[in-house]
């Protein structure tokens, strides 16, 4: 199994090969769809920048941040096997790494109390939620003669 989301393959005759076991589930979707390491990277820097003078921490979170953003298409492009159709997985994964940097960087963080103020835990969960829900369901396509 590979770390992008396996397209479903149109057939000619506008028959999905999903329908015949080809390509991933919605669940298989949901969890290739987060990119965890970039997350976990993301998570682990914003944690080192609490032991940082307060002054400091700020330039510490813009620049993880995007750094993180920026890295999540890179890695997954990376990780693409030869022919794979990658724009929608790439597309999708950015986003989710918004989502969940948002989520779990809590008070702390670029979206915090001490920068942006925008973080509200039930928004945060409200979006993870539907965000996780709505992701499964995009589906990459290639069209297969």
């Amino acid at each position: 199994m590979g770390r992008l989301v396996e397209s479903t393959v149109v057939r000619s005759g506008g028959q999905l090969a999903a329908e015949s076991g080809e390509g991933d589930t919605y669940l298989v979707r949901i969890a290739k769809y987060v990119p965890s390491e970039i997350v976990a990277g993301y998570v682990a820097i914003n944690g080192f920048s609490l032991s940082a003078a307060e002054p400091q921490q700020l330039p510490i979170w813009i620049a993880n941040f995007g750094l993180c953003l920026c890295l999540t298409p890179i890695y997954l492009a990376r990780q693409a096997s030869s022919g794979q159709p990658k724009a929608v997985h790439l597309v999708v994964a950015s986003a989710a790494f918004l989502v969940w940097a948002y989520a779990v960087g809590g008070s702390s963080g670029i979206f915090g109390t001490n920068a942006l103020n925008w973080y509200h835990a039930s928004l945060s969960s409200i979006l993870l939620v539907a965000f996780t829900l709505v992701s499964g369901a995009i589906v990459p396509q290639k069209k297969q003669d």
